[in-house]
């Protein structure tokens, strides 16, 4: 295994471009004002790695458009002040243990790791689950197979999976949680519209008490439970509930207990 190391003066707004065929990608904390990059592989792949800069971007990945067939590769970058992350990975798992500004990935199979996102998350994953802390700005994901967890998110929220359970804590905006083969959990919801929807799982949904709320509830093969009074009023509540199972139940409760 050879190495090679890269570091580089950053006056102003980091951006990493990540491009990784397999392996594992951290970014980790470094130096005030400055980016390391360390990359890790058997000496012939190692020359065919391509580190460039651009003024403030980073770029690091294969020399030539695709990946084709590459042994592991390990990538670290240290840094200095929250980058903007944009990682494209074909089997590779992906660690963020410092904070970053901004998250776009996309990945065939691998587990993506992250500490706190201070605006946007938006992730694509085919095979692989995703367990984030906290993200500030809005959340999009969209996995075939895999988990998400999300503890805090302070906007928007949509998250769709195929397979794969939906556990999110305090979500702060609006938010849609799809799952065709999974169950959906959110301990908080603070925001004024949720719409959950599965086709085999169980949905619970956690809400402030004293808070008015229309309801929509759905299920065809499964047990419907709040644990607030319902009233058959229409009109005049702010937010909205909306959810539909095929085959699983349905709770609504108190916040913190979902």
């Amino acid at each position: 295994m050879s190495e090679r190391m890269e570091r580089f003066e950053i006056a102003g707004r980091l951006r990493l471009v990540l491009r990784v065929p397999a392996g594992e990608v951290r970014v980790v904390a470094g130096k005030p004002g400055e980016a390391v990059v360390h990359c890790r592989a058997d000496e012939r792949h190692l020359s065919l790695v391509a580190i460039d800069r651009d003024g403030d971007t980073i770029t690091v990945g294969p020399k030539g458009a695709g990946f084709g067939h590459w042994p592991s590769l390990d990538l670290e970058i240290a840094v200095g002040a929250p980058p903007d992350v944009r990682a494209r990975f074909g089997s590779a798992d992906v660690e963020l243990r410092t904070a970053v500004r901004s998250l776009e990935a996309a990945g065939a199979s691998g587990d993506v790791v992250v500490g706190t996102v201070e605006g946007s998350l938006t992730v694509r994953l085919a095979s692989g689950d995703l367990a984030v802390a906290s993200v500030g700005g809005p959340v999009d994901v969209v996995t075939a197979s895999g988990d998400v967890r999300v503890r805090q998110a302070g906007g928007q929220v949509e998250v769709k999976t195929a397979s794969g359970d939906i556990a999110l804590g305090t979500v702060e905006g609006d938010c849609t949680a799809r799952t065709a083969s999974g169950r959906v959990a959110v301990a908080r919801f603070n925001g004024g519209r949720f719409k959950g929807k599965t086709v085999s799982g169980n949905v619970r949904l956690g809400v402030p008490s004293g808070r008015r709320y229309s309801l929509s509830l759905q299920t065809l093969s499964g047990d419907m439970r709040t644990d607030f009074p319902v009233s058959g009023e229409s009109g005049g509540a702010p937010a909205h509930i909306g959810v539909t199972s095929v085959s699983g139940d349905i709770r609504i409760a108190a916040a913190g207990e979902a």
